[in-house]
């Protein structure tokens, strides 16, 4: 973010106002930062429509959803008064001599909010979606890379809000060159800050791929959640187009250059929050009727039963041949606006039970309030006495 050039003496009819919208690129950015209010608004409502249907309870990952749709909000609205009050779409130099230099020093002072919004707007969109995967999938494979990858976040995003309050001193000089005092390179700033937001693009998009490969699913069942995963690519292109014409940018013309960046940066956060509803909207589909939709299950990956977070199975029973409950039926009934890729949550003594009497099995399963299933087996062993004749 560059500091506007010195401001040149008022024309003499005065600055023109209000300022209008006659670039094509400016009627391009209030139509996308509106589309950007209103897709996610609506997605985020049918997700949480979707999870009353099937009567689930909210988690972490819905909370920061609605934090990132909030913060999303303000951001689309920076993006208008970027272009109606900033003059995004002029050059700079046009800027000031038409519509004076406070234009121009409101426009950088409101790229500042612009780029602080975006932050938390990427951080909790990107936080939902890592939560949402350590929800489906609570092994250790997943959980530990997730919740390194959660950290990293806000490291990341923490330190990219606070280089903008220190990256002119004085803070004032980011939005007014008359003052003196000097900046570092900030076109290095955001190189980095959109190298790190594509990598972790990356990681959030190859990160629930091979727990969906292991699935005991036809192939054309994983194809679809290998589809439904692979929206993220969306966010990462758009990344990846933003980083590619940043090196054409002026810094010192941002009103001028950046438009079309600043549009996809508004953009993506967006997009991202939308395509995290995704995954939840299935019950808003339902099959041809209420007993098919019921019955859809997805056998899982593993054998044996699993504590939540790890991948370890619970340890055998004393006494219990067979090395405890690793020939269990593990299978979960795709019924809830999740996907359902958990892997089994394990716990002695509860929920589905496998009983076996004279040849017969037969098996019981409930959920937990989590959304898991704890799995255990339970043998019944009949002994019969009988009373010796007398001799």
């Amino acid at each position: 973010m560059a500091s506007a050039p010195t401001p040149p003496p008022p024309p003499p009819g005065g600055f023109e106002s209000p300022i209008p919208v006659e670039v094509q690129g400016q009627t391009v950015m209030i139509v996308t930062s509106t589309v950007a209010i209103l897709i996610p608004m609506l997605l985020v409502g049918l997700r949480f429509y979707a999870k009353r249907i099937v009567g689930k309870g909210h988690e972490w990952s819905d909370y920061c959803i609605v934090i990132a749709l909030f913060f999303n909000f303000g951001l689309q609205i920076t993006g208008w008064l970027l272009v109606l009050k900033g003059g995004l779409g002029f050059p700079i130099l046009d800027v000031m001599e038409r519509f004076g230099p406070d234009v121009a020093k409101f426009f950088y002072q409101a790229l500042v909010a612009y780029t602080i919004l975006w932050n938390f707007t990427t951080l909790f969109g990107k936080l939902s979606m890592l939560l949402l995967f350590t929800s489906i999938i609570p092994v250790r494979n997943m959980v530990i890379p997730a919740r390194a990858a959660m950290l990293f976040l806000v490291l990341a995003h923490g330190t990219w809000v606070i280089m903008q309050f220190v990256i002119c001193r004085p803070f004032a000089r980011i939005y007014d060159s008359s003052i003196p005092g000097q900046c570092d390179s900030q076109k290095l700033y955001y190189f980095l800050m959109g190298l790190i937001n594509i990598f972790l693009d990356v990681v959030i998009l190859v990160l629930p791929m091979p727990f969906i490969y292991k699935l005991r699913l036809p192939w054309s069942k994983k194809a679809m959640l290998f589809a439904i995963f692979a929206v993220g690519s969306i966010t990462c292109a758009i990344a990846i187009y933003r980083q590619a014409v940043l090196p054409e940018l002026t810094f010192e013309d941002l009103t001028g250059t950046g438009l079309m960046a600043t549009v996809f940066s508004g953009l993506e956060p967006a997009i991202a929050i939308a395509l995290a509803c995704v995954p939840y909207l299935r019950p808003l589909f339902p099959r041809t009727s209420s007993a098919e939709y019921g019955s859809q299950q997805y056998a899982l990956p593993y054998s044996s039963p699993r504590r939540a977070g790890s991948d370890k199975a619970w340890p055998a029973k004393r006494g219990v041949p067979g090395g405890g409950m690793d020939d269990c039926a593990e299978t979960v009934r795709d019924t809830s606006s999740e996907l359902h890729l958990k892997m089994v949550e394990t716990e002695r003594g509860r929920a589905l039970t496998t009983k076996e009497s004279g040849g017969a099995r037969e098996d019981q399963a409930s959920r937990s309030s989590s959304g898991g299933i704890w799995v255990t087996r339970v043998i019944r062993i009949e002994r019969k006495w009988e009373q010796a004749p007398k001799v």
